[in-house]
């Protein structure tokens, strides 16, 4: 690819004549061991009007399967597609058992009651986190406990979550936050997991590994969501992973209205409708099928992203810990304190047509998680990332020139916002 973006900027929409050539060339070229490095017929056009942040990559084997669902008559909870699908996703989870779900949060309810979280139980959660986390949690009856993320991390501090520990503790949920996987080993060791269920929340993480395992395998149980803007996608959807043999049986048995298999409308458990259709499962069938592909391309673009940023000051990437792999759901970046403004920053991307999204609002500063939150507690990590947080556009649908647009942008603009690119 040309080096000074010549062919790339004369595509894009974009006010050409305001850009410098010294600014056109502020972007360092792509790495060609990050992929594509000439531009296809297709990718000469120009950008959408409209980048968004994630979209689903859907293809004609998910219209194939959806038909043969029609044509088989199975469009419910029953079908081949359910069973593939918790079968394929098992494997590559390295677990033996799938559950399949009707969204990742009723995944996660799902799998705490299955777990005996109940009235007067608490369970330890991060407060950088989706609200759908605590909701879980509550709609049991039980109290979350928020925690404040590790300072330089998305995810939860684990050191604080010992703190939180007290014979009310029934579970712990650890968020592999925007795909960034958490090791969770010296958790495991440090609890009492006869008495404690240590869960993973994997909603964000498909394909993360720590140590060569991948994220989903790592604790007594995890959940994962496949909504529409997930690496993998079922339009709705979740899931469980376990190899608890007897947890699994109790997740299916509770998925189904907790129907019992000895007597027909007989019921030994309070169950819940949670169940994928065969529908939904045929898309997740034909996503399953690319999903190292879908997983790579989000790796692609955070590492071009990293490689055109890395020397602005005014910026604080993703980071991989040591011994992890990062999934890359989302490319999380932040603003440094007392540099750029990071809502300018997103109001001059939206004017060239690229969407952002703000980080997460902490769960303790929720008007409806009030009055769970403790105000001795200190949450500056959480805060900090909520103040200053932002996320690209990272579909795997993104061609080049649109990946090369946002980089352009990006540097462009912070050029602009108060000098803070390092380059000369």
């Amino acid at each position: 690819m040309d080096t000074n973006l010549g062919p790339l900027l004369n595509s894009y929409e974009y006010d050409i004549d305001k850009l410098s050539h010294k600014q056109r060339s502020t972007i360092p070229s792509p790495d060609p061991a990050l992929g594509q490095t000439t531009l296809s017929a297709a990718d000469r056009s120009s950008p959408r009007s409209y980048i968004p942040v994630c979209e689903p990559d859907i293809d004609a084997a998910a219209l194939e399967n959806l038909q043969a669902c029609i044509e088989e008559n199975w469009i419910s909870s029953g079908g081949r597609f359910v069973t593939e699908f918790e079968s394929q996703f098992a494997e590559l989870t390295g677990v033996r058992h799938c559950i399949a779900t009707s969204s990742g949060t009723a995944a996660l309810h799902l799998l705490l009651a299955a777990c005996g979280v109940k009235s007067g139980d608490e369970v330890i959660i991060p407060s950088f986190t989706m609200v759908a986390v605590a909701s879980s949690v509550v709609h049991l009856g039980a109290r979350p406990v928020f925690v404040d993320c590790d300072e330089g991390s998305e995810n939860i501090c684990l050191e604080e979550i010992l703190k939180k520990v007290n014979v009310r503790t029934r579970a712990i949920v650890v968020v592999h936050t925007y795909g960034r996987p958490l090791d969770v080993s010296a958790l495991l060791q440090q609890v009492d997991t006869d008495r404690i269920a240590v869960i993973e929340d994997a909603a964000e993480a498909h394909g993360a590994t720590i140590h060569g395992k991948t994220v989903g395998s790592l604790a007594y149980g995890a959940v994962f969501s496949f909504y529409a803007n997930k690496i993998i996608t079922t339009g709705e959807g979740g899931a469980i992973t376990t190899d608890n043999d007897d947890l699994a049986m109790v997740c299916r048995t509770m998925r189904d209205h907790a129907f019992s298999p000895e007597r027909h409308f007989w019921h030994r458990y309070r169950g819940y409708n949670f169940r994928m259709t065969n529908l939904q499962a045929a898309v997740g069938v034909s996503q399953l099928a690319k999903f190292h592909q879908l997983c790579d391309a989000r790796k692609k673009i955070a590492a071009r992203y990293t490689q055109a940023f890395s020397n602005f000051s005014g910026l604080i990437l993703p980071q991989e810990d040591q011994g992890t792999e990062h999934a890359y759901w989302v490319y999380f970046l932040r603003t440094s304190p007392g540099s750029i403004s990071r809502d300018q920053l997103r109001l001059e991307l939206a004017r060239n047509g690229i969407e952002t999204r703000t980080a997460f609002v902490p769960l303790h500063l929720q008007p409806a998680y009030r009055e769970f939150y403790d105000e001795s507690d200190n949450f500056k990590n959480a805060e900090q990332l909520a103040a200053t947080g932002l996320y690209l556009p990272s579909s795997s649908k993104l061609t080049s020139v649109e990946i090369e647009y946002v980089c352009l942008n990006v540097c462009h603009i912070l050029k602009e916002l108060r000098g803070a690119s390092t380059y000369s």
